[in-house]
């Protein structure tokens, strides 16, 4: 047996992650929960070029998520849940 999550793209929005963007389209910011019960606002930045890839981040770059909102450092960081 397959586990299923492993048939997922990390580098597609899912349902989730689609509101922070439909959020942050509609100036509001989002309050999320990590794994790790940190408080977060995360920002979705489209690539700049070929060279890097659309992600989240926080505005001082401290975080740095997948668009499916799984940490790109430690599942401790992982957007786990809307506050906000």
């Amino acid at each position: 047996m397959l586990n299923p999550a492993t048939h997922y793209d990390r580098n597609q929005p899912n349902e989730f992650t689609n509101v922070i963007i439909i959020c942050q389209q509609r100036g509001v910011k989002t309050l999320i929960r990590m794994r790790n019960n940190t408080m977060i606002f995360p920002v979705f930045k489209k690539a700049e070029d070929e060279t890097c890839v659309d992600a989240f981040f926080t505005e001082d770059y401290k975080y740095c998520w997948n668009l499916d909102g799984t940490s790109i450092t430690s599942s401790d960081y992982d957007m786990m849940e809307i506050v906000k």
